[in-house]
């Protein structure tokens, strides 16, 4: 599995804003794991999140929340979003209080949550790899409708990265870049 520097640094900041804000980062799975979570689904990750799963494999989602820490549920970082590791990740329309049914549901794949899933972020993928692979937000809208919000993971990840206002749902509408 090759990866440019460049995401490499990217996952080095993620991990750290993960400890700067009391999240305890995940150890990478194994690229046969990813193997497996691709032909279980059918899918091909894009090269960015197949090397994010194998260097850091989201967070520990048992994690303890710090004492002190308002509205805080384990497993999350102190603003409240929880990233996930690939054997929780599921398909949209598999996953969500309730299932999420927009058009399309069945080819975004959940991979991270706010605040227990008042609404999540989700990613699309196909079977070659060679498709788009936009992340939306999922659930929380009064409509139920997705909002779109990053053109690929490593940008997700950036708006991420400058804080929560970028990616919280009121704030995120038109955000695509």
């Amino acid at each position: 599995m090759s990866t440019s520097t460049g995401t490499a640094t990217l996952w080095n900041r993620l991990k750290m804003h993960w400890v700067g804000k009391n999240a305890v980062p995940n150890t990478g799975t194994s690229p046969e794991a990813v193997g497996a979570f691709e032909v279980k689904h059918g899918v091909k990750l894009p090269a960015d999140l197949a090397d994010y799963f194998v260097r850091l494999n989201g967070m520990d989602l048992e994690a303890p929340a710090p004492r002190g820490k308002r509205f805080r549920i384990e497993g999350q970082d102190d603003d409240c979003f929880s990233f996930w590791p690939l054997q929780r990740v599921a398909r949209a329309s598999e996953e969500g209080r309730p299932r999420q049914a927009f058009e399309g549901a069945e080819d975004y794949f959940v991979f991270a949550d706010y605040m227990d899933w008042s609404w999540a972020y989700a990613i699309r993928l196909s079977g070659d790899g060679l498709g788009e692979t936009p992340v939306i937000i999922v659930g929380g809208t009064k409509d139920g409708s997705p909002l779109p919000l990053a053109r690929n993971f490593s940008a997700f990840v950036e708006l991420y990265l400058r804080g929560p206002d970028a990616i919280w749902i009121p704030k995120a509408v038109g955000v695509v870049k």
